[in-house]
């Protein structure tokens, strides 16, 4: 009795062990794999943008909407802050752009502006935010 109760105690130990050294490697993985490794959030973004006056207008458009959304929500909720957020960003790169400074620059401008503790966005947001800015003013 004593010897099956010994070999299941070491069963468990063992599993528990392999399941540990297996996982690590998984998580490191997925760690490599991660769609923020490695982007600087505030460097300028690359490429070739539309022109100033052709931004304005998409930004325009992009935040006409975002204004009929947050219409339809209820303010607090956490659909309203996620919208509202958006807004504030396309608004706060359409401000930079009428003030004259660079596409990369006013996108660089907007994430500073939603990266603060009020909206509390994470990472992978702010990621997606600049990815969908600079899909939008792509020449």
């Amino acid at each position: 009795m004593k010897s099956i109760l010994l070999r299941i105690a070491l069963f468990g130990i063992l599993l528990v062990g392999m399941s540990a050294f297996s996982s690590e490697g998984q998580l490191k993985a997925q760690a490599s794999l991660s769609p923020t490794a490695g982007v600087d959030l505030f460097t300028l973004p690359a490429g070739n943008f539309v022109s100033a006056p052709v931004a304005q207008q998409r930004l325009e458009t992009k935040i006409q909407t975002l204004k009929g959304l947050l219409q339809g929500l209820t303010e607090g909720t956490p659909e309203y802050r996620a919208v509202w957020a958006q807004y504030i960003y396309y608004t706060t790169i359409l401000n930079s752009v009428m003030a004259g400074k660079t596409i990369p620059q006013s996108i660089v401008d907007g994430l500073t502006a939603v990266s603060t503790d009020v909206f509390s966005l994470s990472r992978v947001t702010l990621l997606q935010y600049r990815t969908e800015a600079i899909n939008l003013l792509k020449a």
